[in-house]
């Protein structure tokens, strides 16, 4: 059961951070080089600009904390329990250019879990606190349709490698395209976002961004949010979009479950463009994961 249920968290973790990082807060005015203009009402055009001014960021660092009381039944004995998510948090750093992140997480209701990850490249260290101190190494197999190159192909959070003019006939690396994904996500929303009345946010003014959709438990839980299966709920995203930068300082996420539970998420994205070390475990605290069957 510990192993599905990891399975399960890791998944879940990846498309957290991969899916809510554009809804994170924090900031640094001078991360950003999106100049000033003149105030913007169109909420879809502010949420766009602040993913094109996100999307220039090489390096990150995400927090994020987890509150609410969850009514489910996590040992399969046919009764809900209340788990009290309190201390619920995440850390993770991000180096875009050289492909390096680190997550932690902490859930001290489910046996005061916590589990690591690093992942360089292709290779993924990984940990909880129930199995042990030692990392498992995984690595994914390389993609056949790109040739090898001396150097990692620089990348950013979102939209197309920048080309080489070294090696012109090699395609650029795959990226992830958050920028377009979520665009064009805005569109497919049951509801459009909406701009709340602007607001102060440390020594500058940000724009208020409301976004509020009704989710089923299958989109839940792959947003990493704790629901049982068969549940409904609804999703109110607060987001603080600085004035000057455009970059996204903050978010309140309101995750109402109905009878399984209200949860509230909290997300700081700082430390834009700062100077982050993401190493490797020592190789004596490393294992190779066991090839399944």
């Amino acid at each position: 059961m510990i192993g599905l249920a990891n399975h399960a968290l890791r998944r879940s973790i990846v498309l957290l951070i991969v899916g809510l990082t554009v809804v994170g807060c924090g900031g640094s005015p001078s991360a950003s080089s999106a100049a000033a203009g003149p105030v913007l009402t169109d909420p879809k055009e502010i949420l766009a600009r602040s993913l094109t001014a996100l999307n220039d960021a090489r390096t990150f660092h995400l927090a994020g904390t987890l509150t609410g009381t969850l009514n489910a039944d996590l040992t399969n004995s046919g009764t809900d329990s209340a788990i009290d998510l309190k201390g619920t948090a995440l850390s993770a750093d991000a180096d875009v250019p050289n492909q390096r992140a680190t997550l932690s997480i902490s859930v001290p209701a489910l046996l005061a879990l916590k589990v690591d990850y690093i992942q360089i490249g292709p290779d993924t260290y990984s940990r909880n606190s129930l199995a042990g101190s030692t990392w498992t190494h995984t690595s994914a197999p390389a993609d056949a349709t790109s040739a090898p190159t001396a150097a990692a192909t620089p990348r950013r959070i979102g939209g197309a490698s920048p080309s080489s003019k070294a090696t012109p006939s090699v395609a650029p690396a795959a990226t992830l395209d958050l920028v377009g994904q979520i665009t064009a996500g805005l569109d497919s929303l049951p509801n459009p976002p909406t701009e709340e009345p602007e607001a102060p946010c440390g020594q500058t003014t940000c724009y208020m961004i409301g976004i509020m959709a009704p989710l089923s438990a299958g989109n839940v839980m792959g947003l990493g949010l704790p629901l049982p299966s068969g549940a409904s709920a609804s999703v109110t995203i607060t987001i603080s979009i600085e004035q000057d930068t455009l970059l996204p300082v903050q978010a309140a996420v309101l995750i109402d479950g109905g009878s399984n539970g209200t949860f509230n998420l909290t997300l700081t994205l700082s430390k834009f463009n700062e100077a982050v070390t993401i190493s490797a475990p020592p190789p004596d605290q490393v294992v190779e994961a066991s090839a399944g069957p």
